[in-house]
């Protein structure tokens, strides 16, 4: 799945749009997140790292592009 995901997105963060400097650093995120009803669905898987998916949790990515400006 890891590099469908890769062929469709790009072997980019899509939280931070960082290059991944390995794929032990690649998660997979769901954009909507499945407590927000996202589905389990590759449609709704995105590659992002360890550190971003973590920060980002079970926001709605529009949320997560948010709260990051208000940290700088």
């Amino acid at each position: 799945m890891r590099n469908k995901l890769i062929e469709k997105y790009g072997s980019k963060c899509y939280l931070c749009e960082e290059d991944f400097a390995s794929l032990k650093q690649i998660t997979i995120d769901h954009y909507i997140p499945k407590s927000k009803g996202g589905p389990e669905d590759i449609s709704n898987f995105r590659l992002a790292h360890e550190k971003c998916n973590s920060l980002k949790a079970d926001m709605l990515y529009e949320d997560f592009l948010e709260f990051q400006e208000s940290l700088k």
